[in-house]
């Protein structure tokens, strides 16, 4: 299962997809290191479209498997 699967633009692949909500979804909590900060930039610099296809979308009090 694909989270937020309605939302991911066709340009974004699932594995990358997929991460970026966990990270997402782990910074709603505060749980985020440096390293994720990191990784959560790298992905904006990959697919910028990743941005807005998440920017209204509430990460948190989601379990994500």
């Amino acid at each position: 299962m694909i989270p937020f699967a309605e939302h991911r633009p066709e340009t974004v692949p699932v594995d990358v997809w997929t991460e970026y909500v966990q990270l997402m979804s782990a910074a709603t909590y505060g749980k985020v290191r440096p390293s994720g900060c990191a990784r959560i930039n790298e992905i904006y610099a990959l697919v910028p479209e990743i941005r807005d296809a998440g920017r209204d979308l509430e990460f948190g009090q989601r379990c994500i498997a």
